[in-house]
């Protein structure tokens, strides 16, 4: 882990794009897609330049933790012992658990750049 504050290696910017109302995918720094490799007992890998299903994961959220189901319907999972990361377990755990950090200011209004009787909608700024 980073101390707060500290900026992300180039080997840990992802980049999520939402593919539905509940998948997102990630694409590596390198232009390649993180996703399981459904041969090799459903371990992470990103070589593919192209995303498929097995790119695809369900972010999962509940009591300020966060976890990530991938498209067999296991979660993400670290195997310390090992040094992988693996989508082989059905319910969450510890090793289930991740921090996702943003780099984006989540505070930031997206309409500051508009006139303050535009912000409302457009049905509003007729009437102004």
């Amino acid at each position: 882990p980073h101390p707060e504050g500290d900026p992300p290696t180039d080997t840990e910017i992802f980049t999520a794009v939402r593919t539905s109302e509940k998948k997102i995918i990630f694409k590596t720094g390198f232009g390649k897609y993180v996703g399981i490799d459904l041969k090799q007992k459903c371990c992470l890998v990103a070589i593919k330049d192209a995303a498929s299903q097995a790119e695809q994961w369900e972010p999962v959220f509940q009591d300020s933790k966060s976890a990530l189901v991938a498209c067999n319907d296991m979660f993400l999972s670290v195997n310390r012992d090992k040094g992988s990361y693996c989508c082989d377990v059905p319910v969450v755990q510890e090793s289930e658990i991740f921090t996702i950090r943003c780099n984006k200011d989540i505070h930031t209004d997206p309409n500051a750049h508009l006139p303050t009787e535009e912000r409302a909608g457009t049905k509003r700024t007729e009437f102004n």
